[in-house]
């Protein structure tokens, strides 16, 4: 017997395969089947008309601190999202040590909760108490991992340093990461030097990390952002996930499409690199549409009115 019986509805399982229409039945908390499911069940909701998909991924999320404050996410549990990846654009509450502490301290008191971590598995355990309704997928922010080994200083790091970030970041991603990210439009990782920033992606090789990226620029050097974004995870050898790729500034509207072709000139190439968030008018375009076919995470937006 099933506890859930979904009949009826038009089915997306999103593998990219057209929708057909078909019941769903859940049993202790599973899918058990997908198909004419003809079963008992202990509640049944009509689908008709209505469409039933897996839940979404928000691949950029800063719920660090949410789901620790309301682990509900109604936000997000409304409009499907299912999992999230937090820690984006460089900041993320673990791993943290030395001057990074007062800085995440800050942030906590202003919610009225405490630092009780150091460590991400530390970390991923608060959240795990809190139960939070969806999946969480942590990443490790480069200007945390920085801010925790030299400060808020304006200057590349020593050797020593260098070695100091490189061992946060392993312990980090040994601990339950997913991979890197850095806001290199923000302090401090605005401070941070192309090599340093290859130097620490390289960490995430062993253990199949993701480099997600803030480029460092999103207006007038918004070419030389994405070629740096794209010459990391070329020289490391790790995928690259541009955030909400966009030309700021009214004076770089236009730049729009030849920046979605570089980076659909980096893929040409066999650099695996991906973006999201761009609009849809340039999204129609049929090599735009070949990379979202080959896995790239490109994502629409409205299309303006």
């Amino acid at each position: 017997m099933y506890d859930l019986l979904i009949k009826g509805a038009r089915v997306v399982d999103g593998t990219g395969a057209p929708f057909f229409w078909g019941d769903l039945g859940v049993a202790r908390g599973r899918i058990a089947g997908v198909g004419r499911l003809d079963g008992k069940a202990r509640r049944v909701v009509r689908a008709r008309g209505l469409v039933l998909a897996p839940g979404f991924i928000d691949i950029h999320s800063h719920s660090d601190i949410a789901y620790l404050v309301n682990p509900l996410g109604e936000s997000k549990v409304r409009q499907g999202v299912t999992t999230e990846v937090i820690g984006q654009c460089g900041f993320s509450l673990a791993p943290v040590a030395g001057p990074a502490v007062k800085e995440i301290e800050r942030k906590l008191s202003e919610y009225g909760l405490e630092l009780s971590w150091r460590g991400m598995g530390e970390y991923l355990e608060r959240l795990r108490e809190a139960r939070p309704a969806v999946n969480l997928a942590p990443v490790a922010g480069h200007g945390t991992v920085r801010g925790s080994v030299l400060g808020y200083e304006p200057r590349p790091p020593t050797g020593e340093e260098l070695d100091g970030m490189c061992r946060l970041l392993r312990e980090a991603l040994a601990e339950g990461a997913f991979g890197l990210s850095t806001g290199l439009i923000y302090p401090p990782g605005s401070f941070a030097r192309t090599e340093e920033l290859i130097a620490l992606a390289r960490e995430l090789v062993p253990l199949g990390g993701i480099y997600f990226t803030h480029l460092r620029n999103e207006g007038g050097r918004l070419f030389e952002a994405i070629e740096e974004a794209v010459r990391i995870g070329e020289e490391a050898g790790v995928p690259v996930h541009i955030a909400h790729l966009k030309a700021g500034g009214e004076g770089n509207w236009g730049k729009g499409e030849e920046a979605l072709s570089r980076v659909l000139q980096a893929r040409a190439r066999g650099v695996d690199v991906t973006c999201d968030r761009t609009c849809l008018a340039l999204a129609k375009r049929a090599e735009v549409a070949g990379a979202v076919a080959q896995g790239s995470r490109v994502k629409a937006c409205p299309q303006p009115s």
